[in-house]
């Protein structure tokens, strides 16, 4: 009986000195079961952290939450989640973001008192257009060429309108206006630079040296001699066109445009040595697309700056999302 009775009590003091050390067993401080007993939930990380995705796509979200005691645990599916701005991208349940417009929403995890928050960046899609090849070289088939499959956005008819003075043209697929009769003077980089940066014509002044991707954005790849859309309003110079673009494997080069075939290659910057001319341009979209033209071009990805107005110093066309490329498998 003497044994029995001492036992008991040995079993009483074990588990005071249990409870007196690490707590009672139940809800946290946060009012939410934590990763262990008697601990607190003190922060929730949001992750990926300020992640850019594309219209239309998804983005799986996780809320890490880390406890007094500094250990951590996933609360993905416990946790409520909110999306700040639900015309940008709405969220599950679970946290999965669907992106809806673009624009920037904070993402947040919220655990009782406690929560975590990350940014999210729906970048609007940029839509290719077709090439203009219709005819299909492929000798197997089903054929699956460029002539064949013609992807891309389809031209607008007309795909380009003259202004009322008759000597502008805005290209409907763009929204790029063009000089409609090029001078046909051969000029060298910078003097390309300078003429179309101080051209005043059609009531504008915020003319420049198209980039890469503008000059490329005209090209016809079922037309030659020039390599236009058949039945384009354009005129003047022929040879090389000039673009804002430098070559950055040798900076003393900059991309030029053949007229004849679309082709381009690059050209030295202080030396008129393939006839180049200038072929200014003003308008598109910076950043942010336009709705109003089926196809938005996006930057060139050039961010130095070789002189004023070129590629690198107006960053022209819509920004790329900051997580450009997705890995499906």
């Amino acid at each position: 009986m003497k044994t029995v009775k001492v036992t008991r009590l040995l079993a009483v003091a074990i588990a005071a000195a249990v409870l007196t050390t690490y707590g009672c067993p139940g809800p946290d401080d946060s009012g939410t079961s934590g990763g262990g007993v008697g601990v607190a939930l003190t922060s929730i990380a949001v992750s990926p952290a300020n992640p850019g995705i594309a219209i239309g796509t998804t983005q799986q979200f996780t809320a890490t939450g880390t406890y007094s005691d500094s250990t951590t645990q996933d609360i993905t599916t416990t946790v409520t989640w909110n999306s700040s701005a639900t015309s940008v991208a709405t969220i599950s349940s679970a946290g999965l973001t669907t992106a809806t417009g673009a624009g920037i929403t904070t993402i947040k995890a919220t655990s009782g008192n406690v929560s975590g928050a990350t940014t999210l960046t729906v970048n609007p899609a940029v839509n290719i257009p077709k090439t203009g090849q219709a005819t299909s070289y492929d000798a197997n088939n089903p054929k699956k060429d460029d002539g064949a499959l013609q992807r891309g956005v389809a031209w607008p008819s007309p795909r380009f309108t003259v202004d009322g003075t008759g000597l502008c043209v805005t290209d409907n697929l763009t929204g790029l206006m063009w000089v409609k009769t090029r001078d046909g003077t051969m000029r060298t980089w910078q003097q390309a630079l300078d003429y179309a940066n101080n051209l005043t014509l059609c009531g504008y002044t915020d003319w420049r040296l198209p980039n890469r991707k503008e000059l490329r954005s005209l090209i016809d790849y079922s037309q030659s001699t020039p390599a236009l859309p058949s039945g384009h309003p354009f005129g003047g110079g022929t040879g090389y066109w000039w673009s804002s673009s430098t070559y950055t494997t040798d900076t003393n080069y900059a991309w030029v445009v053949k007229a004849w075939n679309g082709d381009d290659t690059v050209s030295n910057k202080t030396v008129i040595q393939l006839a180049e001319n200038a072929w200014p341009v003003r308008a598109g979209q910076q950043d942010t697309p336009n709705p109003a033209y089926p196809a938005n071009l996006p930057k060139t990805g050039q961010t130095t700056s070789y002189a004023t107005g070129d590629d690198g110093n107006l960053k022209m066309g819509v920004a790329w999302p900051s997580l450009r490329f997705t890995d499906n498998g």
